[in-house]
């Protein structure tokens, strides 16, 4: 197939948390953020390869025992992408969040203790003839 799907995953940091101080006034620099290891693609549906590019938006908490949950659908950009039904979308963001819950990755932390941490995670779709296979790419908010 000439056209191959590309896939970026940005990776944004919304708000870090812990368990003690997590609202506190207080600003640490002795803090790291998630270092993934493993960014499993979703089970794409047939159906998307015939859409216009567009962008699925999920927030989860990477939490401090390198457990992916809380992961929650934001948005799609845009709204109605070209080319997807409304059940190809509710099939495309399953996918995706089950591909999200399969992140592998080291835990952010905050003066030398593993912290939970929000996150957005942004699945760029676009249909390109330039690349043989898909491709990850993250990028920092």
């Amino acid at each position: 197939m000439k056209n191959n799907l590309l896939v970026a995953l940005y990776v944004a940091i919304i708000l870090a948390f812990t368990a003690s101080g997590a609202f506190s006034q207080k600003v640490s620099t002795d803090v790291s953020h998630p270092v993934i290891k493993d960014r499993p693609e979703p089970n794409w549906p047939a159906s998307i390869k015939k859409a216009d590019d567009f962008t699925v938006v999920l927030r989860a908490v990477f939490r401090s025992n390198a457990k992916v949950t809380d992961i929650k659908f934001y948005e799609l950009r845009p709204e109605h992408p070209a080319g997807l039904s409304l059940a190809d979308i509710d099939k495309l963001t399953t996918a995706v969040i089950e591909a999200a819950g399969k992140i592998r990755f080291i835990p952010a932390t905050k003066n030398g203790r593993a912290v939970s941490m929000m996150m957005q995670l942004e699945y760029d779709f676009s249909d390109s003839d330039d690349s043989s296979s898909p491709k990850h790419k993250k990028k920092e908010k």
